[in-house]
């Protein structure tokens, strides 16, 4: 099966991770209803499938936003500590363990990733490779 495309016919690779309300699929809508924006904002980053999938280069300010910080965790530690982030996304699939990781991401994690605000390099692999 080959990779869904953008307009460039650039191929669209999957997300990093899945995301309940992904605008993947209407990317394209997105864009043609916006056009070649100088600046534009995604409010709800998610997987960034909006931005990522623009047809034209980047010549315009992006930001996108994340409202509880795992988005920019993620994309961090992705960056700056990939093999370490791939190691404990690569986990056995288990009810028991998504129950209590996702326990522990709402209370515990989610405090703990909050340190993103105060240094541009935080970020923690073992949260990033939890929310993949």
């Amino acid at each position: 099966m080959e990779p869904e495309t953008v307009a460039d016919n650039t191929p669209l690779n999957k997300p990093l991770y899945p995301w309940f309300g992904s605008k993947r699929r209407v990317a394209d809508v997105i864009w043609s209803a916006f056009g070649d924006v100088r600046n534009f904002v995604d409010p709800f980053m998610g997987t960034c499938s909006v931005l990522l999938t623009s047809p034209w280069p980047a010549k315009r300010t992006e930001t996108v936003n994340d409202l509880d910080g795992f988005i920019v965790n993620a994309w961090r530690s992705i960056q700056y500590s990939p093999e370490e982030t791939a190691r404990h996304a690569d986990w056995i699939v288990s009810e028991h363990d998504l129950t209590a990781r996702h326990y522990w991401l709402v209370t515990e994690g989610k405090r703990i990733v909050s340190e993103h605000i105060n240094d541009p390099r935080w970020h923690n692999a073992e949260i990033a490779g939890w929310i993949s």
